[in-house]
């Protein structure tokens, strides 16, 4: 008879709802003042050229937060600044881009200032990582998150129909939907490339650290840690490694296409 470890499932419930709160925020967003700004990681590094190309990446959780917790004790927030710190160094290794952490050690940014310094810096990218976690430890697989704006009431389209001019802070992701899709669509591909799992999904939600990003922006989940067997892929240092390669180098294909369509034809 298979027996559950029943303080695992607690761990895992409190972990979804973690998980729950920090991402989907339903109430209105401010941008924060940089006074309210504090740490290194949220001072404006100024782009030399026009030409710069900055990103920004989210390592996501961190401090007290643990995010979800995996059934040896893997903790999320451990996984997605290693994932990102790869990232980064694959980046301004390959592409010469700029890249800046939200995070760079064991703190956690509140989401209002992980979205700060996206915006402050002026980021032409901006990318969330995360794990997932489940009831289920069977359940597995990757998913892309584009910011909905389709759980606001009718009052926001009441607004945008009276008055086109005026988007709300907690809104402005709206102006990048399509090419936030676009960006989720070729880090999947480049995903699906490395046949990390048969299930990964592009999804819309009302992601809270996306809406007021004033650039295309995503989330990703890079698999289930409450499933044991993707928890053990996500201590293996090698497999950190290449699911680092695949969003790079499905970066790399998002950029090339946005490169074609600012091309003037004829």
């Amino acid at each position: 008879m298979k027996v559950f470890n029943v303080s695992f499932f607690k761990r895992s419930f409190i972990s979804s709802l973690v998980i729950l709160i920090f991402s989907i925020n339903l109430s209105f967003a401010k941008e924060p003042f940089s006074s309210d700004i504090q740490g290194s990681s949220m001072v404006k590094e100024d782009k030399s050229t026009s030409e710069m190309f900055i990103v920004v990446i989210d390592p996501g959780h961190g401090g007290d937060n643990d995010g979800a917790v995996g059934p040896t004790g893997l903790k999320e927030k451990d996984i997605t600044l290693k994932i990102s710190e790869m990232l980064k160094e694959f980046i301004k290794e390959r592409s010469g881009a700029k890249v800046i952490l939200t995070r760079e050690k064991d703190e956690f940014p509140s989401i209002d200032e992980r979205t700060y310094v996206a915006n402050n810096n002026e980021s032409d990218i901006f990318i969330s990582i995360h794990t997932d976690a489940d009831f289920d430890p069977k359940k597995k697989g990757f998913a892309l998150f584009y910011f909905d704006p389709d759980y606001r009431n009718i009052n926001l389209r009441l607004l945008k129909k009276k008055d086109k001019g005026i988007i709300l802070w907690d809104n402005v992701q709206l102006k990048f939907i399509n090419k936030s899709r676009i960006l989720a669509e070729a880090i999947k591909k480049s995903i699906d490339e490395q046949d990390f799992s048969e299930n990964t999904w592009i999804k819309k939600a009302p992601i809270s650290i996306l809406k007021g990003a004033r650039m295309p922006a995503i989330m990703i989940t890079v698999g289930y840690i409450s499933n044991p067997e993707e928890e053990m892929r996500l201590k293996d240092v090698v497999y950190l490694t290449r699911i680092a390669e695949a969003i790079y180098k499905g970066l790399e294909k998002y950029r090339e296409r946005d490169k074609e369509d600012e091309t003037p034809k004829g």
